[in-house]
Protein backbone atom coordinates (compact mmCIF):
# COMPACT_ATOMS: atom_id res chain seq x y z
CA UNK A 1 0.00 0.00 0.00
CA UNK A 2 3.16 2.43 0.79
CA UNK A 3 4.44 1.74 -3.02
CA UNK A 4 0.91 2.81 -4.30
CA UNK A 5 -0.05 5.44 -1.89
CA UNK A 6 0.60 8.64 -4.59
CA UNK A 7 -1.75 6.58 -7.21
CA UNK A 8 -4.69 6.26 -4.88
CA UNK A 9 -4.65 10.22 -4.16
CA UNK A 10 -3.76 10.35 -7.65
CA UNK A 11 -7.43 8.83 -8.03
CA UNK A 12 -8.95 10.90 -5.31
CA UNK A 13 -8.52 8.31 -2.76
CA UNK A 14 -7.26 9.17 0.89
CA UNK A 15 -5.78 5.97 2.28
CA UNK A 16 -5.94 5.41 6.55
CA UNK A 17 -5.03 1.84 8.48
CA UNK A 18 -6.71 1.20 11.17
CA UNK A 19 -4.62 -0.83 13.69
CA UNK A 20 -5.10 -2.93 17.49
CA UNK A 21 -2.47 -1.10 18.87
CA UNK A 22 -2.51 2.19 21.41
CA UNK A 23 -1.92 5.82 19.35
CA UNK A 24 1.92 4.75 20.39
CA UNK A 25 1.73 1.37 18.53
CA UNK A 26 0.56 3.06 15.60
CA UNK A 27 2.79 6.23 15.29
CA UNK A 28 6.17 3.77 16.08
CA UNK A 29 4.74 1.69 13.12
CA UNK A 30 3.79 4.56 10.91
CA UNK A 31 7.58 5.72 11.51
CA UNK A 32 9.03 2.07 11.33
CA UNK A 33 7.61 1.51 8.01
CA UNK A 34 7.75 4.92 6.98
CA UNK A 35 4.02 5.11 5.84
CA UNK A 36 2.63 7.93 3.92
CA UNK A 37 -0.75 7.90 5.55
CA UNK A 38 -1.91 7.34 8.61
CA UNK A 39 -2.61 4.19 10.68
CA UNK A 40 -5.38 4.68 13.56
CA UNK A 41 -5.22 3.17 16.94
CA UNK A 42 -8.25 0.95 17.74
CA UNK A 43 -7.32 -1.57 20.95
CA UNK A 44 -10.63 -2.70 21.82
CA UNK A 45 -11.32 -3.83 17.84
CA UNK A 46 -14.64 -1.57 17.86
CA UNK A 47 -13.31 -0.87 13.95
CA UNK A 48 -13.40 -4.60 13.32
CA UNK A 49 -16.56 -5.42 15.30
CA UNK A 50 -18.50 -2.57 13.35
CA UNK A 51 -17.21 -3.52 9.47
CA UNK A 52 -18.27 -7.30 10.82
CA UNK A 53 -14.22 -8.28 10.91
CA UNK A 54 -13.87 -11.82 12.23
CA UNK A 55 -11.66 -13.64 14.35
CA UNK A 56 -9.91 -16.77 12.48
CA UNK A 57 -9.92 -20.17 13.72
CA UNK A 58 -6.60 -22.40 13.00
CA UNK A 59 -7.20 -23.16 8.97
CA UNK A 60 -8.24 -18.78 8.81
CA UNK A 61 -3.76 -19.35 9.74
CA UNK A 62 -2.42 -22.29 9.17
CA UNK A 63 -3.10 -22.69 5.16
CA UNK A 64 -1.15 -22.28 1.95
CA UNK A 65 -2.16 -18.84 1.02
CA UNK A 66 -0.82 -17.60 4.72
CA UNK A 67 2.31 -19.93 4.43
CA UNK A 68 2.96 -18.10 0.70
CA UNK A 69 2.14 -14.83 2.01
CA UNK A 70 4.83 -15.22 5.20
CA UNK A 71 7.62 -16.06 2.61
CA UNK A 72 6.91 -13.63 0.19
CA UNK A 73 7.01 -10.83 3.05
CA UNK A 74 10.24 -12.64 4.20
CA UNK A 75 11.89 -12.37 0.85
CA UNK A 76 11.00 -8.97 0.53
CA UNK A 77 12.77 -8.06 3.85
CA UNK A 78 9.81 -7.80 6.07
CA UNK A 79 10.54 -8.93 9.62
CA UNK A 80 7.87 -9.42 12.86
CA UNK A 81 8.09 -7.47 15.36
CA UNK A 82 5.82 -8.45 18.60
CA UNK A 83 2.27 -9.06 18.37
CA UNK A 84 0.00 -6.16 19.50
CA UNK A 85 -3.60 -7.10 19.68
CA UNK A 86 -5.69 -10.11 19.27
CA UNK A 87 -3.65 -12.37 16.85
CA UNK A 88 -6.75 -14.39 15.72
CA UNK A 89 -8.44 -10.85 14.29
CA UNK A 90 -8.73 -11.22 10.64
CA UNK A 91 -8.24 -8.49 8.21
CA UNK A 92 -10.31 -6.63 6.03
CA UNK A 93 -10.38 -3.69 3.31
CA UNK A 94 -13.00 -1.15 3.01
CA UNK A 95 -13.57 2.31 0.40
CA UNK A 96 -15.77 4.54 2.28
CA UNK A 97 -17.15 7.67 0.33
CA UNK A 98 -17.30 11.05 1.78
CA UNK A 99 -20.63 10.49 2.90
CA UNK A 100 -19.70 7.55 4.55
CA UNK A 101 -21.41 4.78 2.58
CA UNK A 102 -18.94 1.74 2.29
CA UNK A 103 -19.17 1.52 -1.52
CA UNK A 104 -16.28 -1.62 -1.58
CA UNK A 105 -16.40 -4.05 1.43
CA UNK A 106 -13.63 -6.75 1.69
CA UNK A 107 -13.20 -8.82 4.77
CA UNK A 108 -10.61 -11.67 4.93
CA UNK A 109 -11.24 -14.95 4.83
CA UNK A 110 -7.84 -16.34 6.52
CA UNK A 111 -4.99 -14.26 7.73
CA UNK A 112 -3.58 -13.28 4.54
CA UNK A 113 -6.32 -12.43 2.73
CA UNK A 114 -6.11 -8.95 1.40
CA UNK A 115 -6.86 -7.09 -1.49
CA UNK A 116 -4.09 -6.20 -3.70
CA UNK A 117 -3.51 -2.29 -4.43
CA UNK A 118 -4.25 -3.00 -7.84
CA UNK A 119 -7.99 -4.50 -6.74
CA UNK A 120 -8.56 -1.54 -4.57
CA UNK A 121 -7.12 0.86 -6.96
CA UNK A 122 -9.83 -0.56 -9.74
CA UNK A 123 -12.28 -0.66 -7.00
CA UNK A 124 -11.80 3.49 -6.17
CA UNK A 125 -11.88 4.43 -10.10
CA UNK A 126 -15.56 2.36 -10.32
CA UNK A 127 -16.71 4.22 -7.45
CA UNK A 128 -16.25 7.87 -8.85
Amino acid sequence: MRHAHGRFVDAGGTVVAVGQGTPKHAADFVAALNLPYPVLADPARRAYATYGLMEGDAKAFLNGETGRAIVRALVGGARGGRVVGNVRQLPGAFLIDGSGTVRYARPGRHASDTPSSEELLVALTGIG
